[in-house]
C-alpha cells in the first residue's frame, strides 16, 4: 500500500467481507502485494473491464486474467 489513506479501505473490506472489490486504482488495488492481500481474505478484485466480462458482456483479452 503506497498511500496511507487507503489503510480504511482496504480494513472496511476485511471487515465487511465483500464477495468482489471493484477498483480501476491500479497503482493501489491491483499491485502483486495488493492482491495477495485480496487472495489472503478470499476476495475478489475487479477492474471495470473485469466486471463487464464477469457478466459476458466483454471478454477478456488472450492472458488476461485475474491473479
Amino acid at each position: 500500500m503506497s498511500d496511507p489513506e487507503d489503510a480504511p479501505i482496504f480494513a472496511a473490506a476485511v471487515i465487511s467481507r465483500p464477495d468482489i472489490v471493484l477498483s480501476n486504482d491500479f497503482e493501489t488495488f491491483h499491485s502483486a502485494r495488493a492482491k495477495a492481500f485480496w487472495k489472503r481474505h478470499g476476495i475478489q478484485l475487479e477492474s471495470l473491464y473485469g466486471l463487464l466480462c464477469l457478466f459476458g458482456r466483454r471478454k477478456r483479452k488472450e492472458g488476461e486474467g485475474r491473479a
